[in-house]
């Protein structure tokens, strides 16, 4: 989905090669709220309506936010913030009621018992959360939603060298040391093919526009 509404290029003007690693965002809330699931974080918010907001550093966590609020019929204002840390700290200093983050600004927090996470948007639970569910678990699949990095290459590039070089990457992506240096920076190495990331884009593409048009959310300059 373009959040800009104009951009000097296009998705046509490349072709997907290889996805390279997905990370998720944690949905957190101050250890001190009374919500300690998901559910029970709606219900809290309908009781409290005043208290509805989301900290986010970036359009991706406020179509985020609006993609929840769509689903469970709630107004939840979306408060912007500079950068991660800053969403963070906000939500453990009990100035916002949450915040979607993803997992390394968010880690400490929850180690130190500050903040609770509810939710993680990823297809399967965080090795470093078990106990935490997906929303998928919860009930919610369409809130499911991965940060992503993928490698590209110029357009019209013929089939068999971008899914030579798609093989290339699977093998870079199943070494162990490159597989542990992503991981420690929360990225899940994850290689997929270039039909499959075409098809992953498109898809992104039809799903945040939508959330965005019914949220009434501006593209940006």
């Amino acid at each position: 989905m373009n959040t800009q509404k104009k951009l000097p290029y296009s998705v046509d003007d490349f072709t997907p090669v290889s996805l390279i690693g997905t990370f998720p965002m944690l949905l957190v809330v101050n250890s001190a709220t009374p919500a300690r699931s998901l559910d029970e974080l709606v219900k809290y918010i309908r009781a409290n309506p005043r208290q509805a907001s989301s900290a986010g550093s970036g359009y991706a966590f406020e179509l985020q936010t609006a993609a929840l609020a769509q689903r469970v019929n709630l107004d939840i204002t979306f408060v912007p913030f500079r950068g991660a840390n800053e969403s963070v700290q906000a939500v453990a200093s009990k100035e916002v009621l949450m915040t979607f983050s993803d997992v390394g600004p968010a880690f400490g927090a929850i180690q130190s018992g500050l903040l609770r996470p509810l939710a993680v948007t990823s297809p399967e639970r965080l090795s470093e959360f078990p106990d935490v569910p997906t929303f998928a678990e919860l009930g919610f699949p369409e809130l499911q939603a991965e940060y992503w990095m993928a490698l590209f290459a110029p357009a019209n590039m013929p089939r068999g060298v971008s899914e030579r070089i798609s093989a290339e990457v699977r093998k870079a992506l199943a070494d162990e040391e490159v597989r542990t240096t992503l991981k420690a920076r929360w990225v899940q190495p994850w290689p997929e093919e270039p039909q499959v990331l075409r098809a992953r884009i498109q898809s992104n593409i039809e799903k945040w526009t939508a959330v965005r048009k019914a949220a009434k959310l501006e593209q940006v300059e």
